[in-house]
């Protein structure tokens, strides 16, 4: 019995120094994981960091030469109203008498997909013609809907 008992004991001994063993490998493992992700991480956030830096030098730029070239264009167009001094060119297009070739497409275009809301009942033409010029606005084309139902005809 006292055999049986060494033996047990022994065995005991062995696996508890096995399990300590495989649990310390365990945490080794845990250990260089830990480190791996944290690099991982880090060179992530450089990468992010350096990604940004450059997408808001980019910005920059583009804003600059936006800035640099709106300037410019506003200036041209002002020098050329005072030398033409066409003063009733400036009012046919504050009236919606000249328009775009590209406004005038888009106009076409929403008038065209609204065929069915004009032909229905109980809807004023008024209204159908402001959701156009709202449309257009949105476009980033200024007009109110009689300037555009005036031009539609």
């Amino acid at each position: 019995m006292s055999k049986l008992m060494e033996k047990q004991e022994a065995w005991m001994e062995k696996m508890m120094s096995i399990i300590e063993h495989k649990e310390q490998e365990r945490m080794l493992r845990e250990e260089e994981w830990r480190k791996q992700d944290s690099a991982r991480i880090e060179r992530e956030q450089k990468l992010w960091a350096s990604e940004r830096a450059w997408i808001e030098a980019r910005d920059a730029a583009l804003m600059e030469a936006f800035h640099r070239l709106t300037g410019k264009e506003m200036r041209v167009v002002s020098e050329n109203q005072n030398v033409c001094g066409n003063k009733a060119m400036n009012q046919n297009y504050l009236r919606g008498d000249m328009w775009p070739e590209s406004e005038i497409a888009r106009l076409i275009q929403l008038r065209t997909a609204m065929e069915v809301k004009f032909q229905e009942r109980g809807v004023t033409e008024e209204m159908l013609w402001e959701e156009i010029a709202n449309k257009m606005a949105c476009l980033g084309h200024e007009r109110n809907g009689f300037m555009c139902k005036r031009k539609v005809g």
